[in-house]
């Protein structure tokens, strides 16, 4: 006769979905910092999110004139349409026995939910590319004067504060990134680092929370590309955005009984695309070592 275990897939789910959850959400650094649509509850799986085109200036009237200054819905500044689309990962666990309810739950949830947070990191961190405004370039090191650059751009296309930077790890603390743009001494304890300031805060703490206005966020989704550049990106809050048709992770399994082998398959539908484009600022970099 076959060993049997009382774990029922059952008493698994709410253990699985609340990790996943809670793993999904704690895993994004981009998603809170952009505009996410929920229509979960709405019909169909497609928002329609119009765009205000750049607002005009009210004028004085003459009488006998007629008044032409306008203010329009713009189509041609970001998407009319959003479709979600479904995004899947896939657990494969053989059997575990030996493992508790809440151990097997916690560890499978933790899987999907940490594949579901780097899609869509991912799928946000690709929209960088998209912005017409940058600032750096392909072979350019990082340098005070892109955080500038930036600043202005944003603020000429009257984007709402506040403003966040999303580097990667090169673009932060490798050699031409923002810890070798600001001076400071050998043994970082000089003026050269003074307290309060970015270069002191790395001296200190080995990273600057904010530089020029810019909170700043490491994402680890961003890959070197073939030329030792990094694609980071510098946003305001309506840059991009996320719909979400699934509010929450759908789950589902498929068992292997001779095989020994359960899928456990976590799913949803969303979509990550770019709603002002003025909002956002790419910022590819050089990130090589020499």
């Amino acid at each position: 006769m076959a060993d049997s275990t009382t774990t029922t897939l059952a008493e698994l789910i709410p253990v699985i979905i609340a990790t996943a959850e809670w793993t999904r959400q704690a895993g994004t650094i981009i998603r809170p910092l952009i505009k996410e649509f929920d229509i979960s509850g709405k019909d169909g799986n497609t928002l329609q999110l119009p765009i205000l085109a750049a607002a005009g200036r009210a004028g004085d009237t003459t009488e006998g004139s007629d008044y032409t200054t306008t203010t329009t819905l713009d189509s041609g500044s970001g998407p009319s349409n959003i479709q979600c689309k479904i995004i899947k990962h896939i657990f494969l666990a053989t059997d575990l026995s030996d493992l508790s309810i809440k151990e097997l739950g916690a560890i499978i949830g933790e899987g999907l939910g940490q594949a579901m947070a780097n899609k869509i990191e991912y799928d946000l961190q690709q929209l960088f590319s998209g912005f017409s405004q940058t600032v750096a370039g392909a072979t350019v090191a990082l340098a005070l004067a892109h955080f500038d650059s930036a600043m202005q751009q944003l603020r000429a296309a009257h984007a709402p504060g506040p403003y966040n930077a999303v580097l990667s790890t090169k673009q932060i603390w490798g050699p031409k990134g923002i810890s070798e743009i600001f001076p400071r001494s050998a043994n970082y304890r000089d003026t050269a680092a003074p307290p309060g300031t970015p270069a002191g805060a790395i001296a200190e703490h080995g990273f600057a929370a904010e530089v020029l206005g810019f909170r700043i966020h490491c994402s680890t989704v961003i890959v070197t590309d073939g030329g030792d550049d990094d694609a980071g990106g510098f946003l305001s809050q309506k840059a991009l955005a996320l719909v979400m048709k699934s509010k929450k992770m759908n789950y589902e399994t498929d068992r292997d009984v001779s095989a020994g082998e359960t899928e456990h398959v976590g799913w949803l539908m969303l979509k990550a695309a770019e709603y002002k484009d003025l909002d956002g600022v790419y910022c590819l970099s050089d990130v090589s070592v020499a």
